[in-house]
């Protein structure tokens, strides 16, 4: 009996851990993690995902299964995936405030948060990540206290700047503002201080961006018309994301007016995906049709925006000319490459015009595609469950 009740228990403890090469993943809900990150006196580390998103999908598939990545994270952390747009996703997302994909966060045992970062990179940005994470001194949690403590010394600053960048827009700008207040506006010309300016400074209407702006051309002779072009034009851009989540149409206005002479593809490309993310949140969807049919005309030329664009449709609109739209959105992202990520958004279109046939073929595709690929396809096999289902309910009547 003895015997009997221990193979239970490592069949249990293997159940809650994928085996994995690299990052091994624990599979349990959010509260179990908690006890178990308490349990071994380690963080919790958390992939916040979507399965359309193209880069979530690229760091499960070349940087989570890497050795060099496993050994660190295992070593430091309770590692957990999840799903944002289903389960406890939803709450997760809502709780922490995750709007971008993939998004990382690392928590300590009670689920407080102590650093957080997001986007596809390489393997050893993603280690440098987490060691940050585990550093009470230079993680976000750390650093915030600080300032929040009225530490201002400006090495601190900086730190705080290159942790919230893109994380925490409101604590940024806080701390950009105490930055800025102990620099003369002349010396936002030195380097150190341009170099700021370069990687954290958004905000238009800001004392640093009126002082470059106005008085460009000392800073055009010094870095060059293109770099300060594209600094100029690229907070500009960023800005019509922070007004997309904020719903501010006074600042996407202004921002949308001073990127008119922008010729900058990449940043064009950047000022676009904004501008589409403010339509969605301000649910203007003819609007965003609209912007996306030129958007697309001019820089689609890649997959995953096609897939982006029409899942966004996907998510948020049941209007069957704006879904029919992401059904051409889709079928041209597939025509570029066709993938896990774009296959399943096509499957979830075609089930949203009612189309089950089509959409049956399409999630079973999918599926396939995602065993290729090796990436977890649970959400496509509800869909298919859901899809059988219908039709089963439809063959009956």
């Amino acid at each position: 009996m003895k015997r009997i009740l221990f193979s239970v228990i490592i069949l249990f403890s293997l159940n809650l851990y994928s085996r994995a090469d690299g990052i091994v993943f624990f599979h349990g809900t959010f509260a179990e993690a908690k006890k178990e990150a308490a349990k071994q006196h380690k963080l919790i580390f958390m992939d916040c995902f979507t399965t359309w998103c193209g880069p979530c999908n690229r760091m499960a598939r070349d940087i989570f299964p890497r050795q060099d990545v496993g050994d660190f994270y295992n070593e430091h952390f309770i590692c957990c995936k999840m799903d944002m747009e289903k389960g406890e996703g939803l709450d997760i997302a809502k709780n922490f405030e995750v709007k971008s994909y993939p998004t990382y966060l690392f928590l300590d045992a009670d689920g407080s948060m102590e650093h957080r970062t997001l986007g596809s990179k390489p393997s050893e940005n993603f280690i440098d990540d987490a060691k940050v994470a585990i550093d009470p001194k230079r993680n976000l949690h750390g650093l915030t206290e600080r300032f929040n403590n009225g530490d201002k010394d400006t090495a601190m600053l900086i730190q705080l700047l290159a942790v919230t960048s893109g994380i925490d827009n409101t604590l940024s700008e806080k701390a950009l503002t105490v930055y800025w207040s102990q620099i003369p506006e002349f010396e936002i010309l030195q380097k150190h201080n341009w170099e700021v300016f370069l990687n954290y400074e958004n905000a238009l209407n800001s004392k640093a961006f009126h002082f470059v702006a106005g008085d460009r051309k000392q800073f055009e002779d010094k870095y060059g018309v293109e770099l300060v072009d594209n600094a100029l034009y690229g907070k500009a851009a960023a800005e019509i994301r922070i007004a997309a989540d904020s719903k501010d149409y006074g600042l996407f206005n202004l921002a949308t007016e001073y990127l008119k002479t922008c010729k900058d593809k990449q940043t064009n490309i950047s000022a676009g995906t904004n501008t589409l993310r403010f339509y969605r949140k301000t649910v203007q969807w003819n609007e965003y049709v609209s912007f996306a049919d030129d958007f697309l005309g001019k820089y689609g030329d890649n997959q995953e925006i096609y897939n982006s664009v029409a899942w966004e449709i996907v998510a948020n609109s049941q209007d069957e000319k704006v879904l029919n739209k992401a059904l051409d959105y889709i079928n041209k992202s597939m025509s570029l490459d066709k993938n896990y990520g774009n296959s399943d958004t096509w499957a979830n279109v075609l089930y949203k015009l009612k189309r089950y046939k089509e959409a049956e073929a399409a999630a079973k595709e999918s599926i396939e595609l995602a065993k290729k690929e090796k990436l977890e396809y649970v959400s496509t096999q509800e869909l298919l469950d859901k899809i059988e289902k219908d039709l089963a309910s439809s063959s009956g009547k």
